[in-house]
């Protein structure tokens, strides 16, 4: 392997089972096998090794990185972008200077300058979608812009009535 010049590996720590389970069983049955990627780290030291799989919280991320290089995040990312702001805080000590609404109103600009080139609203949903993870109002959050977006091409208004109802809750 390091003979044919790879230093990098991304290692997901749950075996996939090409038979009899679906993807998103997948994505749970199997068992996480964190230590099987702490030893491809401890046998290859000179190698850099990425961890992957299950990972969900920063905490997890700094244990994580007590035995390997770095650590890959996808779906809690997906699920929670917030996670980014407490990422940003714990590791690097320079927490993020906007809180949600205000990264909203960025995004919402970029939202605008990206409806002008004909990009439709509804696509550009799914990085927001879960910005207010774990805040009350956030189911209300999301229906409104899954059920309105795709009615209204290009009316960015539905972000400030999604935003209205969640802070109502």
């Amino acid at each position: 392997m390091l003979d044919a010049g790879i230093k990098t590996i991304i290692v997901h720590a749950r075996k996939a089972w090409l038979k009899g389970l679906s993807p998103k069983q997948n994505r749970s049955v199997p068992p996480l096998n964190y230590d099987f990627v702490y030893k491809i780290k401890q046998n290859f030291p000179e190698l850099c090794v990425i961890i992957n799989g299950g990972i969900n919280t920063s905490d997890e991320v700094k244990a994580h990185l007590q035995q390997v290089d770095g650590v890959m995040l996808g779906r809690a990312i997906w699920n929670n972008p917030w996670l980014l702001y407490d990422l940003q805080k714990q590791l690097f000590d320079r927490p993020i200077e906007n809180n949600r609404d205000e990264v909203l109103h960025k995004y919402i600009e970029y939202c605008r300058a990206q409806i002008n080139t004909g990009v439709k609203l509804h696509w550009l949903l799914p990085p927001v979608l879960n910005l207010y993870h774990g805040i009350a109002g956030n189911k209300k959050w999301k229906n409104h812009l899954v059920t309105q977006a795709p009615n209204r091409i290009n009316d960015l208004s539905v972000y400030d009535e999604a935003w209205r109802y969640m802070k109502n809750e």
